[in-house]
């Protein structure tokens, strides 16, 4: 996302010159030019005059030039640029600004300049321009469209609501899924925002599983080709109709969209797919791809996660008439995970690991899952332990037996790692073949 997002918005490549000048050049703008020089020149004749006694301790303020100098260089080499993503460095890179100024005071102080407090005035208010003028910007820049009429008209900011996703196809400072689901969730309301159309494959799950869209007439903001397809397909089929119409303060209008009540969700429900989607995590690297990818989906059209209740009774219940009943495991497994549960995920591919014996991945996911949880030691345990050979479970062990202070496998891991990745990139070649081919004849 990171790297589709840098080259849409047109970021200068990571080793460039002009990657390494953004964020130095926004500073200006950011804390003033006149509290930059001063600082700056102050650090400069701290430096120069560093022979001089001083109280202060040296190793403090090359620690704070250290770390400022490290995030710096680590969100430089990010390949998305944003002004926002510098702004936690700017209180370090104020304390170091402000020992410049106290510089600049103490040496005045021992030339016993008589103007010393006027100038030091007169240097604090040239600072208010900037502030004032970035507040002025962010005040004229805040959202004037009609999002909070848009939302309230879809049963956001009500909690007599029933849940709903509303699909958002533009994407502008006025409106996006950012501030709809912050107006739809006021007040107890149960609305929440999801951005698509980044893809041409949102363009059947909207038509298919979608109840409300907003589409926008005239700027459609940053948003890709594919989004302004799914816009003509939202309004050419019979399958929505529209509900109101908004305008815009700006020009253009935003149009609010609803399923029609004679055109039923086509298909099973996600529920009813989850447990089948599961089991494909049988297959390894295989299949991952088609379970995340229409996990995501569904994470887009029900902002609610509304199928995993459903989901987890039907498991629950399934396994209480037969403990050994291997699906209701993936189930709960996946479930887990989307949940962010490792200790979860883990029992549940520990019980997949009695039941499989012979399949290697449910112990690589349980060694996986103990990694995302910071617990090397039984991430290591489960690649270690398992009774079948694989190469990825040599990897983990190796990786996660390093990661837990055994350091004398690191030379282990420098070839496991390796094996691991041409291993499932081999096993990954045959199914992305049929994609690649059938993406160049869509081309």
């Amino acid at each position: 996302a990171v790297f589709e997002s840098a080259a849409r918005e047109g970021d200068p490549g990571v080793l460039s010159l002009d990657s390494w000048l953004w964020y130095p050049r926004l500073l200006p703008e950011q804390l003033g030019s006149v509290l930059l020089l001063v600082g700056l020149s102050g650090l400069v004749l701290w430096c120069w005059q560093r022979q001089q006694l001083s109280n202060d301790h040296a190793w403090s303020w090359r620690w704070l030039l250290i770390n400022l100098v490290t995030a710096w260089v680590l969100t430089t080499l990010s390949p998305n640029k944003g002004d926002r993503y510098i702004a936690p460095l700017l209180p370090s890179l104020l304390l170091l600004l402000a020992r410049g100024w106290w510089q600049w005071g103490h040496w005045l102080k021992t030339k016993r300049f008589k103007l010393m407090w006027p100038l030091f005035g007169a240097g604090l208010l040239a600072c208010v321009p900037a502030g004032w003028t970035h507040q002025l910007h962010r005040f004229e820049d805040r959202p004037r469209g009609p999002v909070e009429a848009v939302v309230q008209a879809a049963g956001g900011a009500d909690p007599s609501s029933s849940p709903a996703t509303l699909i958002v196809v533009p994407s502008t400072s006025d409106l996006n899924q950012h501030n709809v689901s912050f107006y739809g969730r006021r007040r107890g309301g149960q609305t929440v925002g999801r951005q698509l159309g980044g893809s041409r494959q949102d363009r059947e799950p909207v038509l298919e599983r979608a109840e409300w869209v907003v589409l926008a007439e005239g700027n459609q903001g940053s948003v890709r080709k594919a989004a302004q397809r799914l816009d003509q397909a939202v309004r050419s089929s019979d399958v929505f109709r529209q509900v109101k119409q908004f305008q815009r303060p700006r020009g253009g209008s935003y149009s609010l969209w609803r399923r029609r009540s004679t055109e039923p969700m086509e298909g099973p429900s996600f529920a009813e797919r989850f447990p089948d989607l599961a089991a494909g995590l049988a297959a390894g690297p295989v299949g991952l791809d088609p379970v995340f990818a229409a996990v995501g989906r569904e994470h887009m059209l029900d902002g609610h996660f509304s199928y995993r209740e459903p989901v987890r009774s039907e498991a629950l219940e399934a396994l209480a008439q037969d403990p050994q009943a291997v699906k209701p495991r993936w189930t709960l497994a996946l479930l887990a995970v989307l949940e962010n549960r490792p200790a979860q995920a883990s029992e549940q591919f520990a019980a997949l690991q009695r039941l499989l014996p012979d399949n290697p991945w449910p112990a690589a996911y349980r060694s996986v899952v103990n990694l995302a949880g910071w617990n090397p030691w039984q991430a290591a345990a489960a690649a270690d332990g398992a009774g079948v050979s694989n190469p990825v479970l040599v990897a983990l062990g190796d990786l996660s037996g390093v990661l837990s202070g055994a350091v004398w496998r690191i030379p282990a891991a420098i070839t496991s790692v390796p094996a691991a990745v041409t291993a499932v990139e081999a096993a990954l070649e045959p199914a992305s073949n049929p994609e690649q081919a059938q993406e160049q004849a869509s081309n």
